[in-house]
């Protein structure tokens, strides 16, 4: 498969399988932070992330393989995630989370990069090496509340609602918190 690589992009469906793993009641997301195995995604550079594609559609093939309820997170990541080549589907292109995902995924193109500050079963979290965007993928089933030492100094927004970030910020469960710094 890899000789095809030199000449053209290809689906990453390891990559789709290791997100539905994590979205999946007994997920772990700290595998999604540990992604740069040979045997877990393509190489960097080389893959199509997806979140759903024009086979996945289709009822013969399964349907839509991630759960609903982690549509968000699903797109907030593979649109976030600098190591592939986001693919968005048509009927997806205008949601909040996927506006938000791709000014995040912008600045930290622009910064060189994502530091991950936490990496657990529920929760992942990542900020821009320049810190004016952070990241939050929270999978768990209750709110989470954001350590101070994810935030740093300076004021965040949230960029789905507009709003400022507060000292005690929540994100919702099973979303994710798109953060840029004013």
């Amino acid at each position: 498969m890899l000789e095809f690589l030199p000449h053209m992009r290809l689906m990453d469906f390891p990559l789709h399988s290791s997100l539905a793993a994590a979205l999946a009641p007994d997920g772990d997301w700290a595998a999604l932070d540990r992604l740069d195995a040979p045997e877990a995604a393509l190489p960097a550079g080389q893959g199509v992330a997806f979140v759903t594609n024009h086979d996945l559609e289709l009822e013969q093939y399964g349907g839509f393989a991630l759960p609903a309820d982690g549509l968000s997170l699903a797109h907030a990541y593979t649109v976030c995630r600098l190591q592939s080549r986001p693919l968005v589907w048509m009927e997806h292109r205008d949601e909040p989370v996927l506006q938000a995902a791709l000014r995040l995924r912008a600045a930290a193109t622009a910064a060189g990069g994502w530091r991950t500050l936490h990496a657990g079963r529920q929760l992942l979290v990542w900020r821009s090496l320049d810190e004016r965007a952070l990241l939050v993928f929270n999978a768990a089933q209750a709110p989470r509340h954001l350590e101070p030492g994810w935030l740093g100094a300076g004021a965040w927004r949230d960029l789905c609602s507009g709003d400022a970030l507060p000292g005690s910020a929540v994100v919702a469960p099973r979303q994710p918190g798109l953060f840029l710094r004013d």
